[in-house]
């Protein structure tokens, strides 16, 4: 998801004189930036935090090394813990 999230950087081709200063030419190429698209996060804060304490809960009472939960909105499908 990477290079869909980031976007295009902008570019510009110019010149330089000996002392290093930017020349502008008539024939600029310049190519405007493409912005990246949103991500947007649907974890719930609370949600999150019952659900850390209840699978801490669970390990313990299953004598687990681990365990996994996510909870889903079914009508959604976000994510709103895990």
């Amino acid at each position: 998801y990477e290079s869909y999230l980031r976007g295009e950087k902008r570019m510009m081709i110019l010149q330089r004189d000996a002392l290093g200063r930017s020349v502008f030419p008539t024939d600029l190429t310049e190519r405007n930036p493409t912005p990246g698209h949103n991500l947007a996060l649907t974890i719930d804060e609370v949600i999150q935090y019952i659900t850390e304490r209840e699978l801490e809960d669970a390990v313990t009472r299953a004598q687990a090394k681990s365990g996994t939960m996510i909870v889903l909105e079914p009508q959604t499908g976000a994510v709103l813990a895990m």
